[in-house]
């Protein structure tokens, strides 16, 4: 129906935005645009695309990307199950400033 296809037309171009704007280095962006990919929000789930923007969101310093891509690595979604890895992205998004983090420390 054509109010379904508008509100995935409208997901893409936001989509599309945010990736812009996430490679341009806007840690915000990357994290918001790997949750649609996480949800599925941004066409089918892709938790494996939302790593790879959770992980350029947190090497530029933003504390949620640090912290989503630490909750990928503790289930092994889209990456695989790493617990010491995922300790190490919780300890970064909490001297980042992210205090939900450092209360699983």
């Amino acid at each position: 129906d054509a109010e379904g296809s508008g509100g995935e037309e409208e997901a893409r171009h936001a989509g599309e935005s945010l990736y812009r704007a996430g490679q341009g280095g806007n840690g915000n962006s990357a994290t918001n645009l790997g949750r649609l990919y996480e949800e599925g929000r941004a066409g089918p789930r892709n938790p494996g695309c939302a790593a790879r923007l959770y992980d350029r969101a947190c090497q530029l310093a933003n504390p949620s990307g640090c912290d989503n891509l630490s909750l990928l690595y503790e289930r092994g979604n889209g990456v695989p199950r790493d617990t010491d890895r995922a300790r190490q992205l919780r300890q970064q998004a909490c001297e980042l400033g992210f205090q939900p983090a450092c209360k699983n420390e």
